[in-house]
């Protein structure tokens, strides 16, 4: 679980090429949420960097990878929910 005082760190990361989908978890006090960001990797010279924009032959990539990310985030959801109710019939 991530508490203010660490760094949040991603619980999931899917790729198609050298486009990526991250998903996070935020903790917050209604209980946790997720979030996606999406980045095409890319050479500049001799280095990689990273991009949030996408060109025609980049957006079905993108589009595949939210409709995992979406997935992926439905089960997430499910497990806290699921834990969230064992752990309050195990305290009451």
């Amino acid at each position: 679980m991530t508490t203010l005082n660490q760094p949040n760190q991603p619980v999931d990361s899917l790729r198609i090429g050298l486009v990526e989908a991250t998903i996070w978890k935020n903790e917050a006090e209604k209980g946790p949420s997720h979030s996606v960001t999406i980045t095409r990797r890319y050479h500049d010279g001799e280095e990689y960097k990273t991009s949030h924009s996408f060109g025609p032959a980049d957006l079905a990539t993108v589009s595949k990878l939210s409709d995992w990310a979406f997935d992926q985030i439905v089960k997430y959801q499910f497990v806290d929910k699921a834990v969230a109710n064992t752990l309050q019939r195990s305290n009451g």
